[in-house]
């Protein structure tokens, strides 16, 4: 005859070494690629023809280089713009959106402005989100010394997760952007 006692304590046993084993080892989990351009070591390109202040916008090339960039989901730390008219869209502390880090260098033998902007893609390669970086929202703005390394982030507004591609685009300025 089973011990029914036994049995309980021996499947309880099971039920926790089974637990712990899927806790720490987890089954295969498919990490999502999310690729961009340029890639580190290349310099950034600006992009459009808007005069922007005192900039230099435009399709130019310029020498400001990747060192490297990557993207990370996550929510607005504090409320980062009203809306419009300054804004096209509302982004308040809490809201989901797309972080983009990177590291840049400025090789030119001048100090500038380094704004940095980046369109992102989705999964059906449609262009999503709106930068909410205060305070025009278009962009981000770091003054970079010749030849110095600094880094950057990018807010970009965006609730959902799947991101698959983003651009980066910078130009300089001499003074700071309004």
């Amino acid at each position: 005859m089973v011990d029914k006692k036994l049995l309980g304590i021996l499947a309880t046993a099971i039920a926790v070494t089974a637990g712990w084993l899927l806790l720490s080892h987890p089954t295969e989990v498919v990490v999502h690629e999310v690729s961009f351009t340029p890639k580190p070591g290349e310099y950034l390109h600006s992009r459009g023809s808007d005069k922007i202040h005192d900039c230099r916008v435009g399709d130019i090339g310029s020498k400001i280089l990747l060192i490297d960039s990557h993207l990370e989901y996550g929510k607005l730390k504090a409320n980062q713009t009203t809306g419009p008219p300054v804004c096209p869209v509302s982004a308040k502390q809490g809201d989901p959106c797309v972080i983009i880090y990177g590291t840049i260098k400025n090789e030119y033998n001048k100090d500038y402005y380094v704004c940095i902007f980046a369109d992102i893609y989705n999964s059906k390669g449609e262009e999503v989100g709106q930068i909410v970086d205060p305070p025009i929202c278009a962009f981000t703005c770091s003054h970079l010394k010749a030849n110095e390394t600094g880094d950057f982030s990018l807010h970009v507004k965006y609730d959902r997760k799947d991101v698959t591609h983003y651009e980066l685009y910078a130009f300089i300025c001499d003074t700071p952007p309004p």
